[in-house]
This record gives structure tokens, C-alpha cells and sequence, in this order.
């Protein structure tokens, strides 16, 4: 046997794919294209794709993109940038630096301006490769709005920009000009786009588009943030009706449902993360959906609550108000109310600025108690999700059923442990209109229409100008309180010593020098007060009419109690300020608020022992929120979510404005808009940016005295049943007569009101009746017939439901004729004797006679 002596080589294969000689021939191409294309942001995607258009027609195929992009690396080196990220696709940029410059010092010396040229030609080239160097690495996520900030965008604009801005503008501050003027020469180098937002100053209308829904998926998982349980901590809850005429040519189909605002004090700085996914990714319909619930309690469950006696609320908020009160007889103009107000407790302590979150509105009729007992089930979870109580503020009507339903249902659902608010604006709306219900008739009307027109004093004396009637009131008050203290003045003259020494105690408080307990407790303004009080009592006393304009200020005291007890946040103020309403809206006949201001006070009462942890927070004055930091700025949640999300609602970029009523729009908005509006916030710091106003009478002096009961516009005296200047009298007699009565079945009786001035002017004759007068002729006719009118005597009166001959039409008379007229009585005196004349005048007391012919005679 033989055997083969040597060894075997084996062939070596080559390492990595084979080549493929198409496919170096399209990548050839591809590059090409790359290098003559650069102004261009391409992706690796877009190479990949040029790369597969050449070899269409090949039996080959392009390259991969983690292949192409090791091709390219490989290929160029240190030549080229790529910008990786998850949310985009790799862009593939050069770096043209060495390039640049090698380029510019290869020419040869030329002319001067060529020369100029070629240097602003480099130095454009070396900006934009420096811009395309800082392209953001992280692109699957949209930057957040603390980078929306004057530092955060500088700091995004090139060190070569940077030079090139800060030799080109002027002024002394250009940091501003040179981020907006740097982001808009990146956008205009970075991005390629056909459309305005190529400008710079603006993203495409997809990208916001996409950015919002993304906002919108980011906030919906967990609106509030981390957990609420902190004793100096607070979360509340508003809701309210939200309406929207859709259709406005028929005004069918008009959107009624429920808004609801959550509010964190003190306030939260949640940073969300927006990522920047696809649209068709994100459902956020299904991430922020509140579960309808069918309300189906008995209702005899409620019948057990009864009205208790009413507690004692002590108060003795009024007295630094007689401090603005004698500001006109300060040698040194003062503020108004709310300024001096502000002025005094500007350096007191308060626990914070709030933040207001927008939760979803339910697409459901607000009134219905299913709408509302899904709106608790809601917040109670959401509540008990950050470990603190839901405490929800409702205006009267929802108040009402939600206290309905509280009681109504099983005594182990959370429900049960609601803290319920009656929101305070609405109560001093109706406080207002209160006031206007019981001064109608006595003269306000006349006298605030010296100062607003005849439409605004209907709707201020209606409760539902507000700040008109606020002032209009504030200014009326401190005209009453001179009418007295002129008195007082005249019967003291050492009471100008008193209003020296106070005005010397306001100019050392205003600058903050001294603290505002030691003002309160100053025996200058107690003696003040204590002298003001005497001689009101001496006037109510004298005068029906001095009596019910001195409890007109009580009731203007009463209003100004209650915007203090929020301004400043004081609990016991708050519930004081509500005890006293309860005789207005009695003496008003205002039942519902009457019913459930008293309801409300009692369940108040009983808040330290129901939940200590929510009264306690409630007293450190965190039953308000704050918009801005400042004391004097706490503000009722009923307002709150009028002036957020009501408001929101209606002004440009709200859902009225063209964006759509359905459930996905609703969504979108409401959970977008905390995002949204922390950058608009950066937004106006960054441009600082900012909205003021600002507002701005004559003395009449009251000369007759009189005991009656009068209009001291038109000094016409009531009647002997008016008795509207005893209203708190009143009102605390309903009050006395409502204890121990069922809460629920309640039934007020109009007979309790007390009757005002314009009550006992309107005498009703009989009720008003429209006649068709073409129906009564043809009646007349039939009679005529039944041969017991005749026909001439029918036609001998006129057949009109008003007399033609005096009327234009109905309470519209014609306008008196007076040649006319004399013509008239010359012609019949001329055809009668003098006796037969004065044998038809009538024997009266007086005689009229027009002045105006007699002088016309007499000439």
C-alpha cells in the first residue's frame, strides 16, 4: 500500500459578505449623491433608498441600514457626523471644517472685494458646519419647557454663531435677540421643508399637531403627579357646568357636560417627559376616561337630616376697614379697598402659590344626578390614589344634589367621606343680588347710574357684574360713612384729633414698618369705631329711612367680609362671612341659597370631628387657591375654574374656537393643556411679556331729615307694611323657624320676605290682555244680529284695544299738537256766545294753563 507523503493546504475563505459589484457601483452612486446634496438633511433611511433606486433594474439589493451606515463611516472616517436617536432616523452629515479652510488658503490672492467675499463665504461655511456638528443626539423625545429659558438657548447656539451675533447686534441687552435670531438661523439650516415654519420662527403645523397628542398621552397616566399627604399640603376639586352652542345657525345640539380642575398648594413643578411618538400609537381617549355610573339610592335616606341650631360664629374683621373708611379725610391719597387691603397685608406669611391641572370633562348633562355621582366616584379615586380626602367645591344647584347624594347612598361608600364646598363667588353673587332684591325701590338704582349706565345698574343690581358692583357699592358705602362722620364732626370737633392720629398710624403701616395686629389693637381706631357705632345707633333710631341705609352698609360689610375671608384664606372669617348672609337671603327671599349656605355651615361645624386632617389645613388658610404669590390673592375654586377653565374654553385656541366638541378633541385638550401651558408660560418670561389694567366720583349731600321711610331720589314715603330696614330681624326669624326641620323637604314660604320699597309701589291693576281686533269686530257683528246692539251704536266707539286718537301704539302716546289744538278752540268759541262757554267749563280747584302760549300771548 502506498501512502501520499505531505500535508493537505486547505483553501482559506475570505472573511465578511461577498462583494457584489452592483451594489459597490450604487453605493459609488449613493455617494455621489450624498456629496452633491449635503444642503439636504439626509438620513440614513434616504441613502438606503437612493442606494435601492439604482439598482432597480439589478438583481440586487441595497444595503441595510446598520450595514450602509458602517459602509459610510468606513468610507468618509472623520469626514462625517452621524446624528443617531430613536425617535428620527440617523442623519448623515459632513464635517466640513478642514475642507473649509484647506479650501480657503488653496486661492490664489485676488482683488479686494473677492478677497471680502470669500471670507464671509468661509465663514458662513464654518457656521453651518458647526450647526450641523450639535445636531441633539436624543431625538425620541420633545425638549422640555425649562429649556425654554433665555440661558437654556443660548447655550443651543454655536460658539461661531454666538461670535457672529454678538459683533453683528446692538443694545445694551442682546442676549435676547441673539437666541431668537441663533434658533431661527439653525431651524433655517437644519430643517428642509417647503412650508412658513422653514422661517424659523415657527415648527410645522404636523409637528404641533403631534406634539400636543403626545402631551396629551404623557399627562394622562397620572395627571396630579406624586402623592398629596402632607399636612402643609392640599389638593381640591371644582366642577362645574360646561355649555357650548355648537350649531349657532339652529342652536340645536348644544354641548352641556361637566369641567373639573384639580388644584395642588402648594404649587408642584411636574416636569413631564413628551415623547415623540406616532399619532396612530397613542390612545388617550382610553387613558383619560371617567366611568359613567347610573345613580339608583333611595332617597328616604335623607329624610333624617334635619336643619340644627345655628352656632355662633365670632368675627371682628370690620374694624381695619374703618381704617379705608376715613381714607377720604386723609391729607394724602389712598387706594382703594382691595389696594389698601393689599398694601396692609402684603408681608404676611401664606403656604403658596397653587398650580391648576384641567381633568376631563364628562360629556353629560351636568344637573343629572348620574353626571354628578360619576363625577365623585371620580375624584374620590383619584383622591385616594394620592392618599389625601377629596374636598370638591359645586355652585348652589350642584351643591344641592351633591348633598343629596352624599346622604342618599350606602353608608361604606367613599362618598360618604367627601368634603363638600359651596363655592364662595356664586354666594357673593347672590349675596349681591340680595342686596339689590332689598334696596329696589330706595333710590341705589338713580344713584349708580351716575356712575355706570342704565344697563350695567340692571345687571349690578341682578349680582351679575361683580367688580362693577363692587365698586359702585364700595364707592356708595364711603359716601354714607362721610354723610356720618360729617355729623359726628359737627357735634365733636375734637374727632379730627382721632382721624390726625389715624392717618398717622396708616402712613407708618403702609411701608410695612410696623405690624398689623398693633393697627387693630390701636385705641385711636378703637375709639373711632366705638364713636361711629354710637351715632349710627342715634340715627337708625331717628330715621326709618337713616336706618335702612346704615343696614345697607352692614350688608356691603358683609360682602367685603367674605372677599377678605378668601383673599387672605381665613377659615373662621369664611364661615362668619357665610352665617351673616343667611338673614339677607332670607329677608330676600333667595330659599336656595338660604337652604344651602345653612346646610353648609352645619356640616362645617362638624368638620374637626369628621376629618381633623382637612380642617387642620382648612385653618392654616388652605381652603383657597392662589394664582400668584401674594397674600392678598386667595381666591374662591369656583372662581378659579372660571377664570382657568371656563375662560380657557372660550378665548382663541380653546375648544369653541374651531377645534371640535367630540371626545377626542375634549381629551386632547384638557390633557395637553398642563404641558401646553408651562411652555406658553416660559414662552412670555422669555420675551417678558406682560398685561395690566387699571380703574379710576362728586358728593351730594343729603339735606332733608325725615323719621319716614323714603326714595331719596324721588322722596316718595313707603307705605306702613314696607319694612326692609328691618331685614336682619327678619331674616333671624326665618332662621329660628327653619331649626329642626327637615334639610331636604324644606319648603320656604314667599310670605317670610320682607317687603321693600319697590315691592309696595307695584300696584297691579289687572292683568294684561291682548285683543285681536279684527275677532272682536266680527263678534260685534253676531251681537248685531241678535238685534241687541245695533250696528250704528257698535260703530260709534272705536274698535281698538287702545285709543288710536291719544296712542301711536301701545303705551307709546302721540305727540301733543298744540296749534292744532288752539285752532280748535278758536273755532268753537267763535260759534258760541260767551255764556254758552263759560256755561261748559267745569267748576275745579285749579286752572292750567300752558306757560308757554301765555308769555307767547303776552308779547
Amino acid at each position: 500500500m502506498q501512502h501520499q507523503v505531505g500535508t493537505t493546504e486547505k483553501k482559506a475563505r475570505k472573511v465578511g459578505r461577498p462583494k457584489d459589484a452592483n451594489q459597490e457601483q450604487a453605493f459609488i452612486r449613493m455617494c455621489s449623491f450624498f456629496e452633491e446634496n449635503d444642503e439636504e438633511q439626509l438620513t440614513v433611511s434616504d441613502l438606503a433608498d437612493r442606494m435601492g433606486e439604482y439598482l432597480v433594474e439589478q438583481d440586487s439589493v441595497a444595503y441595510g441600514n446598520q450595514y450602509l451606515k458602517s459602509k459610510l463611516l468606513k468610507h468618509y472616517g472623520e469626514s462625517i457626523f452621524i446624528a443617531e436617536g430613536n425617535g428620527l432616523h440617523d442623519i448623515v452629515t459632513f464635517r466640513e471644517k478642514t475642507s473649509i479652510l484647506r479650501d480657503y488658503f488653496s486661492k490664489p490672492e485676488t482683488v479686494e472685494g473677492a478677497r471680502k467675499s470669500a471670507i464671509i463665504e468661509t465663514a458662513a461655511k464654518l457656521i453651518k458646519s458647526d450647526i450641523k456638528s450639535m445636531i441633539p443626539l436624543s431625538t425620541d423625545q420633545y425638549p422640555k419647557a425649562s429649556d425654554v429659558e433665555l440661558n437654556s438657548a443660548l447655550e443651543y447656539v454655536p460658539p461661531s454663531l454666538h461670535c457672529l451675533l454678538k459683533n453683528l447686534l446692538v443694545g445694551k441687552d442682546i442676549r435676547r435677540k441673539e437666541a431668537s435670531i441663533g434658533q431661527c438661523i439653525i431651524q433655517a439650516v437644519t430643517i428642509s421643508s417647503r412650508y412658513l415654519a422653514a422661517m424659523g420662527f415657527s415648527s410645522s403645523y404636523s409637528e404641533v399637531q403631534r406634539f400636543e397628542e403626545n402631551a396629551a398621552a404623557s399627562v394622562a397616566p397620572d395627571v396630579l403627579g406624586g402623592d398629596i399627604h402632607a399636612l402643609d399640603a392640599a389638593l381640591l376639586f371644582a366642577a362645574d357646568n360646561v355649555d357650548h352652542n355648537i350649531i349657532t345657525l339652529d342652536g340645536k345640539g348644544t354641548f352641556h357636560g361637566m369641567g373639573m380642575i384639580a388644584a395642588i398648594t402648594p404649587e408642584r413643578q411636574t416636569s413631564h417627559t413628551v415623547l415623540r411618538q406616532k399619532i396612530a400609537q397613542l390612545k388617550i381617549v382610553e387613558l383619560a376616561q371617567v366611568d359613567i355610573k347610573e345613580y339608583r339610592f333611595a332617597k328616604y335616606a335623607r329624610n333624617n337630616i334635619k336643619f340644627d341650631p345655628m352656632p355662633y360664629f365670632d368675627g371682628d374683621a370690620h374694624k381695619i376697614d374703618i381704617l379705608w373708611a376715613m381714607s377720604f379725610r386723609f391729607k394724602k391719597s389712598a387706594p382703594g379697598w382691595q389696594g389698601m387691603m393689599h398694601l396692609l397685608h402684603k408681608d404676611c406669611d401664606h403656604p403658596g402659590q397653587s398650580s391648576v391641572v384641567f381633568l376631563p370633562i364628562i360629556d353629560m348633562y351636568p344637573g343629572d344626578k348620574s353626571c354628578i355621582f360619576s363625577t365623585l366616584e371620580y375624584l374620590c379615586n383619584l383622591a385616594i390614589g394620592h392618599k389625601t380626602t377629596a374636598v370638591v367645591t359645586f355652585d348652589q344647584p350642584l351643591y344641592w344634589k351633591a348633598s343629596e347624594i352624599k346622604h342618599e347612598v350606602p353608608g361604606d361608600s367613599q362618598i360618604r367621606s367627601v368634603v363638600l364646598l359651596l363655592g364662595s363667588f356664586h354666594t357673593l353673587m347672590n349675596l349681591l343680588g340680595a342686596i339689590g332684591t332689598l334696596m329696589d325701590g330706595s333710590g341705589i338704582k338713580e344713584i349708580l347710574g351716575t356712575i355706570y349706565g342704565e344697563n350695567a345698574v340692571q345687571h349690578i343690581m341682578t349680582g351679575k357684574a361683580v367688580q362693577r358692583a363692587l365698586r359702585g357699592h364700595l364707592l356708595l358705602d364711603q359716601c354714607l360713612t362721610q354723610q356720618v362722620v360729617d355729623k359726628v364732626m359737627s357735634d365733636r370737633p375734637d374727632f379730627a384729633n382721632l382721624l390726625q392720629k389715624l392717618e398717622e398710624l396708616y402712613e407708618q403701616e403702609v411701608p410695612g414698618h410696623s405690624h398689623l395686629d398693633s393697627l387693630i389693637s390701636s385705641s385711636c381706631l378703637s375709639e373711632i369705631a366705638q364713636i361711629l357705632s354710637s351715632k349710627e345707633g342715634e340715627l337708625s333710631a331717628h330715621s326709618a329711612t337713616a336706618k335702612l341705609w346704615l343696614v345697607y352698609q352692614q350688608m356691603i360689610r358683609t360682602a367685603r367680609e367674605l372677599i377678605k375671608a378668601d383673599r387672605t384664606g381665613s377659615w373662621l372669617m369664611h364661615l362668619h362671612a357665610i352665617s351673616e348672609c343667611l338673614p339677607i337671603f332670607a329677608a330676600a327671599g333667595h330659599s336656595n341659597y338660604l337652604k344651602s349656605a345653612y346646610l353648609y355651615l352645619q356640616s362645617m361645624t362638624r368638620l374637626e370631628k369628621g376629618n381633623l386632617s382637612v380642617f387642620r389645613k382648612f385653618m392654616n388658610g388652605l381652603h383657597v387657591i392662589r394664582q400668584s404669590d401674594q397674600y392678598w390673592a386667595g381666591l374662591g375654586c369656583d372662581l378659579v375654574i372660571e377664570q382657568a377653565l371656563m375662560r380657557s374654553l372660550k378665548i382663541a385656541g380653546g375648544l369653541t374656537r374651531g377645534s371640535g366638541m367630540s371626545e377626542h378633541q375634549r381629551v386632547l385638550w384638557t390633557m395637553s393643556a398642563p404641558v401646553c401651558s408651562a411652555y406658553s408660560d416660559k414662552m412670555q418670561s422669555f420675551t417678558d411679556q406682560s398685561l395690566v389694567t387699571s380703574e379710576q366720583h362728586k358728593r351730594s349731600d343729603c339735606v332733608k331729615e325725615e323719621a319716614s321711610l323714603r326714595n331719596i331720589i324721588t322722596g316718595v314715603n313707603a307705605n306702613e307694611d314696607v319694612n326692609v330696614h328691618n331685614l336682619f330681624a327678619i331674616g333671624k326669624e326665618t332662621l329660628a323657624t327653619m331649626e329642626e326641620q327637615p334639610v331636604f323637604s324644606f319648603a320656604y314660604k314667599r310670605k317670610l320676605k320682607a317687603r321693600t320699597l319697590a315691592s309696595a309701589r307695584a300696584v297691579k291693576v289687572a292683568e294684561d290682555r291682548t285683543i285681536d281686533p279684527a275677532l272682536l269686530f266680527q263678534r260685534f257683528l253676531v251681537v248685531c244680529q241678535t238685534e241687541d246692539l245695533s250696528l250704528e251704536e257698535v260703530l260709534s266707539y272705536e274698535l281698538s284695544p287702545y285709543p288710536p286718537s291719544l296712542f301711536e301704539a301701545k303705551n307709546l302716546l302721540r305727540k301733543a299738537d298744540k296749534a292744532q289744538l288752539l285752532d280748535g278752540l278758536k273755532n268753537y268759541v267763535a260759534s258760541c256766545s260767551d255764556e254758552a262757554v263759560l256755561h261748559y267749563i267745569p267748576e275745579v280747584e285749579h286752572n292750567v294753563l300752558d306757560g308757554g302760549s301765555l308769555l307767547h300771548r303776552l308779547k
